[in-house]
């Protein structure tokens, strides 16, 4: 008779668990990706600009987020950028480079954030330089939760290309 109500509360708890977001946020796989992840057309002629997302999904107490966006510089120019979940920041740090090509983004959060599912961390905006196509790489990324721990985490690179369709043929 005990051991069926320690099994039924075992089953209890577990069916608790489950259901709890911050116990899907760890089950279910980390990405850091851009949003749209294609950016193709024509229309993105020299001088029109274009703003993409940076998105985490599915991750359980973000503190820090650390990375580098890369692109080609002589297709496109950094603008600008707003990060998102102002009031939860900490600290954020920032640098772009567009003799290199690259847009670099620390930012710490007060109190570890967990997101079921998408959540925009940031808008960042480039000025069309001229045609041409570009892979937009997130790389040396870094993610912690609120212990310090690194976050395991997949990502999910980006591509612009305002060339006609005949004419795309990406770069190495």
């Amino acid at each position: 008779n005990n051991i069926i109500k320690i099994v039924a509360l075992i089953f209890a708890s577990i069916t608790i668990l489950a259901a709890s977001p911050l116990t899907r946020a760890t089950f279910f796989t980390t990405y850091v990706y851009l949003a749209p992840q294609n950016i193709i057309g024509t229309g993105y002629v020299p001088c029109t600009e274009f703003t993409i997302s940076l998105v985490v999904e599915n991750v359980s107490e973000l503190k820090v987020l650390s990375l580098n966006l890369s692109y080609a510089p002589r297709i496109l120019s950094y603008r600008g950028h707003v990060i998102a979940h102002a009031e939860q920041i900490n600290s954020a740090q920032f640098t772009a480079s567009d003799e290199n090509g690259v847009f670099f983004l620390n930012i710490s959060f007060r109190n570890g954030l967990t997101f079921v599912g998408p959540s925009q961390i940031a808008n960042i905006t480039f000025h069309v330089l001229k045609r041409g196509e570009t892979t937009l790489n997130l790389t040396v990324i870094q993610i912690m939760d609120a212990s310090g721990n690194s976050i395991s985490y997949e990502t999910i690179n980006g591509y612009f290309s305002n060339l006609p369709t005949m004419l795309i043929k990406m770069e190495e």
